[in-house]
């Protein structure tokens, strides 16, 4: 005698519905509203100091724009000889530059490939109007003076815009510059010191524009990831366990509700994403605080992204884990009712160890003393579960007729069979109680399996 093992389908509209609306993610419901609010409302806290973070660097960048904007426009107008129309035009077109670049931060939240260029033609442009009102002074002291003091100023704007994170080698070698037109001033070398100033201006002036576009760049990217953070942590605030969550809805005006544990689904998935989530949170909260440079905030950008799409993933593939054991239940329900209709007595049933993700078991007694056990179990998908069956009869050449009438019970209730093999096993399974004992491993390790290819564990 040889068990059978059976691939089945269930031609059921209406469980097709009930599994679609399982898999549907609206029809999560999360019961402890109280401490969903709870959450919200800390989100939205979260929010506003991010935005006050946002209007500091603002307020820090529109400072450093209204001095190279009003450095360049003295400059030009304090020039001898040239008319105020004319001044007036190169400070106009000197600030819309400045402004194109930031409106084009703005609208992307990424700097253009051409920004570098545009920053140098800006310093250039400047540099010539400083060279120019400097030419005017008498002597060597005099011209260094006019760049020192602009070199100053200059500096003094960088040192608020974060340069050792975001242009370190070039605010070193600008350093350095400043250093030696000191010490060329405090010697009395005034024709080195205007050298070094003038080549400081020039680099000074492009950094400050380049770091004007980085801290205009990155506030776009801390929001941008803020906001992808926020959004994966309410998705993972919601599937929480501790939501006490549901998947609920009506079927033809009868209501119908399914506890949702993800993490139990998913056999701990979901806790282990949360964890790396954690970490990656705790990772955006310190580049609120402490600027890091843009490429690794994009790349935080980036695994925010991705963590994501895997907690969706995993949300899909619980849901259909439930579905599978839904099916399960349904399957060996009505499996009983017709077997209850053909004489046949329900002794032992119940998901293995009480575990609802494991197979589901069943032993029937008819009234001649013949038994059967049957297991049920999602397999690969829960689109087609299959069942286990071997019968344990009076008299051993009915056996093989008995599982044939059991299993055709199946079509009167819908259910299909795809394909059934017949193990040649009957040596090892002498009762009800040896065949489970048997045949359950298997069916366990096919679950791991399809587990495994989900989640990554059993």
């Amino acid at each position: 005698m040889s068990s059978y093992w059976t691939t089945i389908s269930v031609n059921d509209k209406e469980w097709a519905r009930i599994q679609k609306c399982v898999q549907d993610t609206d029809k999560y419901v999360i019961r402890q509203q109280e401490r969903a609010e709870r959450l919200r409302q800390e989100a939205e806290r979260r929010q506003a100091l991010l935005e006050e973070i946002r209007q500091q660097t603002k307020r820090t960048v529109d400072s450093a724009v209204k001095l190279l904007q009003g450095d360049f426009e003295k400059a030009v107008k304090d020039l001898s000889g040239t008319a105020r129309e004319a001044a007036g035009k190169q400070t106009g077109q000197f600030v819309r530059e400045i402004e194109d670049l930031r409106a084009d931060i703005s609208a992307t939240g990424r700097r253009t490939a051409a920004a570098a260029g545009q920053i140098s033609r800006l310093s250039q442009e400047f540099n010539r109007a400083l060279a120019e009102l400097a030419g005017q002074r008498s002597g060597a002291a005099e011209r260094a003076g006019v760049f020192l003091q602009e070199l100053n100023g200059l500096c003094g704007q960088i040192e608020g815009l974060n340069p050792g994170v975001f242009a370190p080698e070039k605010y070193r070698e600008l350093a350095q510059i400043v250093r030696n037109a000191d010490a060329d001033t405090r010697s009395g070398s005034h024709q080195a010191a205007l050298i070094a100033a003038q080549n400081g201006v020039t680099k000074a002036s492009a950094l400050l524009a380049e770091l004007i576009l980085a801290n205009e760049e990155y506030d776009a990217l801390l929001a941008e990831t803020a906001e992808k953070a926020e959004a994966v942590r309410a998705r993972f605030d919601a599937l929480s366990p501790e939501m006490e969550g549901v998947i609920a809805f009506d079927l033809d005006g009868e209501p119908m509700e399914f506890e949702y544990d993800i993490d139990h689904w998913s056999g701990g998935c979901y806790g282990r994403l949360r964890d790396e989530f954690r970490q990656l949170y705790d990772r955006v909260e310190a580049a609120k605080k402490t600027k890091v440079p843009a490429a690794r905030l994009e790349a935080l950008r980036g695994e925010l992204e991705r963590l994501g799409l895997r907690l969706e993933q995993c949300d899909a593939d619980a849901r259909q884990e439930l579905a599978g054991s839904l099916r399960a239940q349904e399957i060996a329900a009505r499996w009983c009712d017709s077997l209850q209709g053909n004489d046949w007595k329900l002794e032992e049933h119940g998901f293995e160890g009480d575990d609802d993700r494991s197979p589901y078991t069943m032993t029937y007694q008819d009234g001649a003393g013949n038994k059967i056990a049957i297991i049920v179990s999602p397999d690969t998908s829960a689109d087609q579960p299959h069942i286990v069956l071997e019968a344990f009869p009076k008299q051993e050449a009915h056996g093989d007729v008995i599982k044939r009438n059991v299993q055709a019970l199946l079509a009167d209730e819908g259910i299909r069979v795809e394909r059934t093999r017949h193990m040649e096993d009957c040596h090892r399974n002498s009762d009800e109680a040896a065949f489970l004992r048997n045949a359950l491993p298997k069916v366990q390790a096919q679950d791991a399996a399809r587990r495994k290819k989900k989640f990554g564990t059993a």
